[in-house]
């Protein structure tokens, strides 16, 4: 099931959340760990040396925070650097993947 809607075509944060994470009620991952890990998977899977937004990662990743769970800064820090309860699906090694 996906966990994020897909808003387009182009929508590399919908694809990355729906290939890469799942929702974790129990833990949380900082943004900062979710931001690198994007934009690795961004530069290995296409290729194409995108820049990230992110300022819109991270709304699309606070939105999904509360929705899904609410957001509460015991547990999920600040705006500014926000926790998210999603861990990644398996350890990223794409080059293992790949070969």
């Amino acid at each position: 099931k996906n966990i994020l809607h897909f808003k387009k075509i182009d929508d590399y944060i919908g694809e990355w959340f729906n290939e890469c994470l799942d929702p974790d009620p129990e833990n949380t991952t900082p943004f900062k760990d979710l931001c690198s890990y994007y934009q690795n998977w961004l530069d290995i899977v296409h290729s194409k040396n995108i820049k990230i937004n992110i300022n819109s990662l991270k709304e699309r990743l606070i939105a999904y925070q509360k929705s899904k769970y609410g957001f509460k800064k015991t547990i999920n820090g600040s705006m500014t650097n926000p926790k998210i309860n999603i861990k990644i699906k398996y350890p990223f090694d794409l080059d293992l993947l790949f070969s």
